[in-house]
């Protein structure tokens, strides 16, 4: 192989397992308590707090929802989504 080619192929590999904050869209399905809500992503539900406790969301809302290093387990919800 050439170096054009290998380093092409270095640079794919390298991006599809960076490790980088994530910003998805959510659904909130409803409150769990102590800032926490389930919210639906990718067809799936999670648990996850809100970054601002002064902010309160009630079920059909769209949120933005950031996990931090592409992680789900560490997902928080960010804001409230135009839609």
């Amino acid at each position: 192989m050439d170096l054009k080619s290998e380093l092409i192929r270095f640079i794919e590999k390298a991006v599809q397992t960076a490790k980088y904050d994530k910003t998805v869209k959510g659904v909130i399905v409803s409150a769990s308590g102590n800032d926490r809500y389930t919210m639906k992503m990718a067809g799936a539900e999670y648990s996850a707090p809100c970054l601002s406790s002064a902010t309160q969301f009630k079920k059909g809302d769209a949120v933005w929802i950031l996990l931090p290093h592409g992680q789900i387990a560490d997902a928080v919800i960010i804001g409230r989504r135009q839609v």
